[in-house]
């Protein structure tokens, strides 16, 4: 996918992402998205704000670009067996203000923009 095409269904809430190498035990992946919050909410709490409704909403206001790096152990994934917390080496949130720091943590993991897919052509390994 092209990095302009990317960017484009980001910023339209659109959920993508691109596999990790995480050895033979381990199957990892990164989803990117934009959330965006819900004013109703933001409206309704404001008087109290540090309720956490009104706390999340900030949040997602304030950082809407969400990056979920997960890596899980292989024999769970592909079994009928749900996971638990035990069963995953990582499963990061990364709250990020803008798409340069977007791109920043992509480039930590080794992947660029254009390295991002659709889910269904990413978690079925």
């Amino acid at each position: 996918m092209k990095k302009e095409h990317a960017i484009q269904f980001i910023n339209k809430g659109k959920l993508l992402g691109a596999q990790l190498d995480s050895g033979p035990d381990y199957i990892g992946w990164l989803s990117v998205t934009k959330q965006t919050a819900n004013q109703r909410l933001l409206d309704l709490y404001v008087n109290d704000p540090h309720s956490p409704e009104f706390r999340k909403e900030k949040l997602i206001w304030e950082k809407p670009y969400c990056i979920h790096v997960q890596e899980l152990r292989r024999d769970v994934y592909e079994s009928d067996i749900w996971p638990t917390n035990e069963d995953y080496r990582r499963n990061d949130i990364y709250r990020l203000y803008n798409l340069y720091e977007v791109e920043e943590v992509l480039h930590r993991f080794g992947k660029e923009f254009n390295d991002l897919k659709w889910p269904c052509d990413y978690t079925h390994f």
